[in-house]
């Protein structure tokens, strides 16, 4: 997928795009034992086999698609079938039924508040000279801006300075450790500017009331690693729910009545949520044009900004209102130069009749429509 690069320079990459939708065999299976996984599908049982979806762990262990998400499945596998049956593989291979045909989607904002929810504490000032532990550490510290340190034996303090502090080579240590380290040095320096920026920074990248955190938590590495994983989920959960609505699916599905394929075809209708205070790239400067028998249509766009989206080889399609594939559907179409904001349909291409059309402007670079309106001819 990161290989994946387009013609765009806003889009660049694949993840550039604010909504990602991903959908097809994607040819994971159920790693489970076949009889066992055919008896829960004969007995209605099968949505008791998501367990071993290989899709689902292999997105749990951060392997692939991450920050994917899919509708609820509850239909029965999709693979494989006997041709032109309903009845799962009979052949020599004699395949697990499994769900190959999938519906995905990532959206953008989301995937980049949960990466910084989960990357918290970190500061690019921090070098490793900050950050030797030693006992002067905080026994408690509250995450709200607040640090309290037990007062240390005036002549234990004497010692510690005659010894030889230790600074730690961190540089092979896991990421948990490289977190653990800096939140370490974090917590040193929180007595002396928490009160101006601390708290701020700390309740923001915890999306929580203050939290109690322990100096055993933060020196052991496993006790700190659940502590974090508890301020991951907290703050994780917030995101997604701000998010829940941005894709709705509506429904998610297979179709058995096919039965050309060994799969079943899956689809889903997702409900998009889309920021309309955002001003479109290009847009037809009218809502809707009248075409009068017998005169040409001129149809201008507007241009929000200079867009490297434009390109010579543009295009305005005259659709009818059930087309949905602007390339198979035109019944004319007319180039728009890059220098040129006007266009005129002959009259000629009139239908001759009373009857309402669609005007589609086909980006060549994105070979999708940026903008759509009406025409009424009369």
């Amino acid at each position: 997928m990161t290989e994946q690069d387009f013609d765009d320079p806003v889009s660049k990459h694949l993840y550039d795009h604010d909504y990602l939708f991903w959908s097809g065999d994607l040819n994971y299976r159920i790693d489970h034992d076949n009889q066992q996984v055919r008896a829960a599908i004969d007995s209605g049982k099968h949505l008791e086999l998501m367990q071993y979806d290989q899709l689902q762990q292999e997105q749990c262990a951060g392997h692939a698609f991450i920050g994917f998400h899919e509708a609820d499945i509850d239909f029965k596998p999709t693979y494989k079938f006997d041709p032109d049956t309903d009845v799962y593989d009979t052949s020599e291979k004699n395949r697990t039924p499994s769900w190959c045909d999938r519906v995905l989607w990532r959206i953008k904002a989301e995937r980049e508040e949960i990466v910084h929810a989960v990357h918290w504490g970190y500061e690019s000032s921090d070098s490793l000279s900050d950050l030797s532990v030693t006992s002067s550490d905080s026994e408690t510290c509250e995450v709200d801006g607040t640090c309290v340190s037990k007062t240390k034996n005036l002549k234990k303090k004497k010692k510690k300075k005659k010894e030889k502090e230790e600074v730690v080579d961190y540089s092979h240590k896991s990421l948990w450790e490289n977190m653990r380290r800096k939140t370490v040095s974090l917590m040193k320096k929180t007595a002396t500017y928490a009160a101006a920026t601390g708290n701020a920074i700390l309740r923001t990248a915890t999306g929580t009331a203050p939290i109690m955190i322990n100096k055993a938590d933060v020196a052991d590495p496993e006790r700190f690693k659940d502590l974090l994983s508890t301020l991951e989920r907290k703050k994780v959960s917030l995101v997604k729910h701000k998010y829940e609505n941005a894709v709705r699916p509506l429904h998610y599905r297979s179709h058995p009545q096919f039965k050309k394929s060994d799969h079943k075809p899956v689809s889903a209708l997702l409900e998009i949520g889309v920021n309309c205070s955002r001003q479109p790239l290009v847009k037809f400067a009218q809502l809707q044009y009248t075409w009068t028998k017998g005169e040409k249509l001129s149809v201008s766009l507007e241009v929000a900004e200079e867009s490297a989206h434009r390109s010579s080889w543009d295009w305005i399609a005259l659709l009818e209102p059930s087309w949905t594939d602007a390339n198979s559907h035109y019944l004319t179409y007319q180039y728009v130069p890059s220098d040129k904001l006007t266009v005129s349909f002959p009259w000629e291409y009139h239908p001759g009749i009373a009857k309402p059309l669609v005007l589609a402007f086909v980006s060549s670079k994105l070979s999708a429509p940026m903008a759509i309106t009406s025409v009424l001819c009369q």
